[in-house]
């Protein structure tokens, strides 16, 4: 029984597919890697998540007072 033929068509919309399923992976793997190192328990998790939120916010006060003495140097 002979094989079915493919064309280069057929072959061009099945890379563009695949293009597009590649892309959707990657986005799935950066969704993940967004979990990756937070603890399996969603109280422990948002914990986490509440410390991260007040080191962010520590940090960007630190940033203002800091950008404040250099406008103050400046003037």
């Amino acid at each position: 029984m002979p094989e079915p033929r493919v064309t280069v068509t057929q072959l061009i919309k099945q890379q563009e597919k695949n293009k597009l399923l590649e892309q959707e992976i990657e986005i799935k793997r950066a969704k993940v890697a967004a979990f990756q190192g937070l603890p399996p328990n969603i109280e422990l998790a948002r914990h986490e998540l509440r410390n991260a939120r007040n080191e962010q916010m520590e940090l960007i006060q630190l940033r203002e007072r800091l950008l404040g003495r250099m406008a103050a140097g400046v003037a």
